[in-house]
């Protein structure tokens, strides 16, 4: 069930600072992100979209005082919306600008078809538009996405004669912010994305609570309020030493949301953000900055893959990388301990992570968050173990590498 929000929003000059998040230090802090688009074959940067069947002329409803919208600016939409549901990435390519074909590169490898509904649903409506200047504008645009609706805010530049798909505007964004309060997060977010940010909140408040069981907050007594900053087209993450930690997400509606379902998912660019931003600070908070040549962080990183996995299960992209540890021999448990010298490091996460599920299948869940909670106290995995788990550790390890025999090979 999703978790009630309780609004109270302010206007700029009612806000009061709700916390100071030091400067940002680059350090290994960065790897989470880094390490779960390894892990999962995905691309941090990734736009690919596509768009349903042609459909009648949807009519907006603009405001008397706006201009209505041009119609070469509707037969771009409408050839756009086409490509993505088919899959045409060709088709697609021609109505983005060229400013954005490095961009396009990434999105061909991952680029395929949205689908059409099969009854007599709209492959599209255009929800609101606005022009930015004469030769700019932003457009709402709910379209049908592998059985679902999924929803966002499209640019488009005029180039000549024609209209084209590019890159986010700034301007749309006034700079005014309002907030509120949810379970977990003091949220600060753009006016203009006050309509649209409702749902993605309660897919946060869910998720976080997820993975803050799974990975022990409770045992550990780090419960925590976070401040979330949703800042338009910005995206970063912050993960200040203070105890008030400060996330940053873009814009929902920048981004893109499904509008039934999860909100976000492996398929979309928001996951990719938003997972990384909650582990980051639940990470950080229940075990600290996470430095892979520390004994013990790479198992935490796993944990947190496989807490992942358990709200929101991995593509199937990630059988690429667990396919290495057919052809290669399992690690030394102690090598998954101190994996700072370890130069294979698409073999060593793709073990740790596998390490894990053994976990969670001979003992629990709530064995991997009892393992969790003897790491950083204990010298060596063996030590962890028999803390964390109360099991010998030759029984433990008997028992792993009978799993992974059978389990492993058959990937």
């Amino acid at each position: 069930m999703s978790p009630d929000i309780h609004w109270h929003v302010g206007e700029d000059k009612d806000q009061e600072t709700i916390a100071h998040a030091s400067a940002p230090r680059r350090s290994r802090r960065s790897w989470i992100a880094i390490l779960i688009v390894v892990m999962l074959g995905v691309g941090l940067g990734i736009a690919y979209r596509s768009i349903p069947e042609s459909v009648p002329h949807p009519t907006p409803v603009p405001s008397p005082t706006r201009a209505v919208i041009p119609a070469a600016l509707y037969q771009t939409i409408d050839r756009e919306a086409q490509a993505l549901a088919d899959g045409d990435f060709e088709a697609y390519r021609e109505t983005w600008t060229q400013a954005t074909s490095d961009v396009m590169e990434v999105q061909e490898q991952h680029f395929k078809a949205w689908g059409r509904p099969s009854d007599d649903r709209p492959l599209y409506t255009l929800v609101d538009f606005d022009l930015l200047t004469a030769a700019s504008a932003w457009i709402d645009i709910r379209q049908f996405r592998e059985g679902r609706y999924f929803r966002e805010t499209r640019f488009y530049y005029q180039r000549d004669d024609r209209w084209l798909h590019g890159s986010s505007d700034h301007s749309l964004w006034s700079g005014r912010e309002e907030n509120l309060q949810t379970p977990h997060f003091d949220v600060i977010y753009a006016i203009e994305d006050r309509d649209v940010i409702s749902p993605t909140l309660r897919q946060l408040e869910e998720d976080y609570q997820a993975l803050c069981r799974d990975l022990g907050c409770a045992l550990s007594g780090h419960e925590l309020t976070l401040t979330l900053k949703l800042k338009g087209t910005e995206v970063s993450y912050t993960y200040p030493v203070n105890p008030a930690e400060e996330i940053h997400l873009p814009s929902p509606r920048v981004m893109g949301f499904f509008e039934s379902g999860r909100v976000y998912s492996w398929n979309d660019r928001y996951a990719i953000y938003a997972y990384s931003a909650l582990l980051q600070a639940i990470i950080g908070r229940v075990h600290g900055t996470l430095d892979f040549d520390r004994s013990g962080d790479g198992l935490v990183w796993a944990a947190g893959i496989w807490a992942l996995n358990r709200i929101d299960p991995l593509p199937a992209e990630t059988l690429d990388i667990l396919s290495q540890l057919q052809q290669k021999p399992l690690l030394s448990l102690e090598t998954l301990w101190e994996i700072g010298e370890v130069d294979e490091n698409g073999l060593v996460f793709a073990q740790l992570y596998q390490f894990v599920r053994f976990i969670e299948q001979e003992y629990s869940a709530a064995a991997v968050r009892r393992l969790l909670g003897a790491i950083d106290s204990a010298k060596s995995l063996s030590e962890a173990v028999e803390n964390g788990l109360g099991v010998p550790f030759i029984e433990f390890d008997q028992k792993w590498q009978a799993w992974a025999k059978q389990n492993i090979s058959e990937q």
